[in-house]
């Protein structure tokens, strides 16, 4: 089976070692704390929702920021995705988790659903576009300092995930 290819000289994300993008997503608090307005998990880890992407760069803490949509995800592997980093995360407090839904969703009919474009597709959420992330679920993980030192595109593994926060 033949198979091509685009492939990029340099990366569209942030560079491993460079600052991470910064930009305002929703949390729980803009919501009065219901999750049904900001993730499509049916059964969502609250902490998750507590900081915005600006935020956990500048909390002074490692953090995972998760691109992910588990009920709408176009390559099956975000719910499995969330699954991973909620395993990885009930084991080290000491790291926040910001999971955003990389499209532009409203609760609509009691449920969160995409907001097509006029044509039917799927619409990248802002934080998606600052991020120039074309896949999803996408995984990065920051340092202290706000600096990217690890991405995942696709699925990802506990072991892949607990080796990228070890040290930070």
């Amino acid at each position: 089976v033949r198979a091509s290819y685009d492939v990029w000289e340099t990366s569209l994300t942030p560079m491993i070692g460079a600052p991470a993008r910064s930009i305002d997503t929703p949390t729980a608090a803009d919501f009065g704390g219901d999750l049904s307005f900001i993730t499509s998990d049916q059964d969502p880890e609250p902490r998750f929702y507590e900081l915005s992407i600006s935020d956990a760069i500048e909390a002074d803490a490692p953090a995972i920021l998760a691109f992910v949509t588990p009920a709408f995800c176009q390559t099956g592997t975000c719910g499995p995705t969330v699954e991973v980093i909620k395993a990885v995360a009930a084991d080290r407090p000491e790291v926040n988790v910001v999971q955003v839904e990389p499209y532009v969703m409203a609760k609509r009919d009691g449920y969160l659903q995409p907001v097509l474009s006029e044509e039917g597709w799927l619409q990248a959420a802002p934080w998606t576009e600052l991020w120039a992330l074309r896949v999803e679920p996408y995984v990065v993980v920051i340092d202290a300092e706000g600096i990217v030192r690890a991405k995942f595109e696709g699925a990802i593994t506990e072991a892949e995930l607990s080796e990228a926060l070890a040290g930070l």
